[in-house]
């Protein structure tokens, strides 16, 4: 909403009692969903399972080969 309201202005804020500036808010504003970054986790986990599996298929193929 504050990306599309131009009379918004965001001076400040508190997180976890502490005081934080804008700075930090748009950092903040800026980071990734939860789920984007759940989808991001799953993918780096399930790559290294594929590459695995097609490596062992290539050394099953190519033991019947033979």
């Amino acid at each position: 909403m504050a990306k599309t309201n131009d009379r918004l202005e965001v001076v400040g804020g508190i997180m976890n009692g502490k005081k934080v500036d804008v700075n930090t808010i748009k950092d903040l504003a800026s980071l990734p969903s939860l789920d984007e970054l759940r989808g991001k986790l799953v993918g780096l986990l399930q790559a290294p399972a594929g590459q695995l599996a097609r490596l062992a298929k290539a050394y099953s193929e190519k033991e019947q080969a033979a």
